[in-house]
């Protein structure tokens, strides 16, 4: 009966493992696929059909391997590259990640950079990581619609950029909408509407362009305030970057963002969260908001 016991031990010790090492690479395939990935990093970084079926083809792989391990007859050699697929496809990563997260806690600078982990184009963690690791003040006027624009004053009652003190027509007006490039970084009588005003002297130009803004807050700008004027002459600025800005919903501040619901263009808000509601729901503390500038 001695002599039989470890014989007896021996099938259990070995199932018990060959079900461990299946279920490790069962996880491993489970982690390595396009929908676990859509969870942990997002769609915008799996986008592309290459990395989806690459990622598809790996954890089907693994799948695959899984069942033929536990379904053969036990072999070192199975249980061997069981193993290193275990430590390649799941270990590896999931320590990677940790240590990544520790470096980030630990305040590491080379770990934070937002461009790391977001796109800018199209990625709203780019600006809340960036505001988080790299708070500064804000120089732009929050607006409940626009999310960010000039404020009106006596001296400007249409909040545009324009020459000071300038007088308001509603008829023979050309109105321009656009981001910082129908702003202009030249001197007034160069930029795109002084242009337009010295070219058509019998029309007035207003510049209602704003710097950074997309084309969901051209539109946005353009329908709060084209209808004080009478047949005024639109034109519209846009560069490719101000496409990808409208489906941002945080950019250098809180701001509109359109979605795509049954085939029709949606707007999310207003009215907009500020920017201590958007950066506490992350996580900040009301020393970081008042870094920020919204304490």
């Amino acid at each position: 009966m001695t002599l039989t016991e470890p014989n007896e031990v021996r099938p259990t010790r070995s199932t018990v493992g060959r079900l461990g090492v299946f279920a490790s690479n069962i996880a491993a395939a489970a982690l390595w696929n396009p929908w676990t990935a859509d969870w942990l990093l997002g769609s915008a970084w799996i986008e592309a059909r290459s990395t989806r079926m690459g990622l598809l083809a790996v954890g089907v792989g693994l799948l695959l391997w899984s069942f033929y391990a536990l379904l053969r007859p036990p072999s070192r050699i199975a249980t061997r590259i069981s193993t290193l697929l275990f430590t390649l496809f799941l270990v590896v990563p999931l320590a990677s990640e940790g240590l990544v997260r520790i470096g980030i806690a630990a305040d590491f600078s080379g770990l934070r950079k937002e461009w790391h982990y977001a796109d800018r184009l199209s990625d709203d963690d780019y600006y809340k990581l960036r505001d988080r690791w790299n708070p500064r003040p804000r120089s732009r006027t929050l607006h409940p619609v626009l999310g960010w624009r000039r404020l009106a004053t006596p001296s400007d009652p249409l909040a545009i950029h324009h020459k000071p003190g300038y007088t308001v027509r509603t008829e023979d007006v050309v109105l321009c909408y656009g981001d910082s490039f129908m702003v202009g970084t030249t001197p007034i009588p160069h930029k795109i509407p002084d242009v337009i005003d010295a070219t058509l002297p019998q029309w007035t130009a207003y510049n209602f362009a704003t710097g950074g803004h997309g084309v969901g807050q051209m539109y946005l700008r353009f329908r709060e305030s084209h209808a004080q004027f009478v047949d005024p002459i639109i034109v519209v600025g846009i560069m490719v970057f101000d496409l990808d800005r409208t489906i941002l919903c945080v950019r250098d501040r809180p701001k509109p963002c359109f979605r795509l619901r049954d085939g029709e263009l949606v707007l999310e808000g207003p009215p907009l969260p500020t920017d201590a509601d958007i950066l506490t729901l992350r996580g900040f503390s009301d020393t970081e908001l008042q870094l920020v500038g919204t304490g």
